[in-house]
């Protein structure tokens, strides 16, 4: 008789439903983020064979692995995707752009991305949670299908923000979303959100660079 843990090899992910994963990338009411991006890499190399390099943890030590080096050539912002299986764009940004060479060596070079899925409304909700909890006096923003996919950049807050009354030690800007760059109006392309991504890149070194001369951080020379 075979022993019942051969059948049973300890892993979430393993024992997720294969037939599920083209329309599930999350499990329902995903608790644990390093659980949930796992099974989003998995979703993305089975869907699309490929996958950006997503950061393994929780959204607040993303931050904190971003900005962490006291070399300041070697921090990076950090780069949000949200994923919603349901909106008829997702596919084609995916395949598109996500998750062609030249953007994922790219984010790999310049970013630290992390993602989360919203196709199941109690994983909309946790994100919610999240974001309010590192972004507590900030604008909310509008996490629903029809804004998806999306794309935001997060670096450290900005110098001219450090007399406001923000409570966060993060900002974030709507780089992307539905199927519009956020500060130009256009229609994305591969060559429009490598752009995007670049400038935003280019402003956190700035505002890291400005916050080091003003003497609120540390730099290694």
């Amino acid at each position: 008789m075979a022993n019942d843990d051969d059948d049973d090899d300890g892993s979430d992910i393993s024992n997720y439903d294969i037939d599920l994963i083209d329309h599930s990338p999350f499990p329902n009411d995903c608790q644990n983020e390093v659980q949930g991006i796992e099974f989003l890499c998995q979703y993305f190399m089975h869907r699309y064979n490929a996958c950006p390099t997503f950061f393994i943890g929780s959204l607040e030590e993303a931050c904190q692995e971003a900005f962490s080096s006291i070399i300041i050539k070697e921090r990076r912002p950090v780069l949000v995707y949200i994923h919603h299986d349901k909106n008829l764009l997702t596919n084609r940004f995916c395949w598109n752009i996500l998750c062609s060479e030249m953007i994922i060596d790219y984010l790999l070079e310049n970013y630290i991305v992390w993602s989360w899925d919203i196709t199941f409304e109690s994983n909309r909700n946790i994100l919610i949670k999240i974001w309010n909890k590192i972004f507590p006096s900030q604008t909310s923003i509008d996490f629903s299908l029809e804004q998806c996919p999306m794309l935001i950049g997060i670096m450290r807050e900005s110098l001219y923000k450090k007399d406001s009354s923000s409570t966060s030690e993060y900002e974030f800007t709507v780089l992307f979303k539905n199927e519009t760059l956020t500060s130009t109006e256009e229609t994305f392309s591969l060559k429009s959100i490598l752009n995007e991504l670049s400038i935003f890149k280019e402003e956190c070194d700035d505002n890291e660079q400005a916050l080091v001369s003003h003497g609120y951080l540390f730099i290694f020379v």
